[in-house]
């Protein structure tokens, strides 16, 4: 017999292991910045400028990437509990 329909725990248990992804992006963005720092304190010049500015950028696109991975948690957290409340509990 095949699966049709949802596992409310297992989709809820995905979607709190996505919010853990998203967290450790965060973190390693702050990680990221903290080198990023020590680079400013023991360089200067243009290419400094240049190379802190390039980190400005790609530190845009993971912040980016952590949000949608925390809307992906999200979500799954509202489809796991509209599939709750529409089969009467837990599926």
């Amino acid at each position: 017999m095949s699966f049709s329909g949802m596992n409310v725990l297992q989709l809820e248990r995905i979607a709190a292991d996505l919010q853990k992804q998203a967290v450790l992006v965060h973190d390693l963005v702050k990680h990221v910045d903290s080198i990023v720092t020590n680079a400013k304190e023991c360089w200067t010049g243009a290419d400094r400028e240049r190379f802190v500015a390039g980190w400005s950028g790609d530190r845009a696109v993971l912040e980016a990437v952590a949000s949608s991975v925390e809307r992906f948690s999200r979500k799954a957290v509202q489809e796991a509990a509209q599939q709750a409340r529409a089969s009467g509990g837990r599926a």
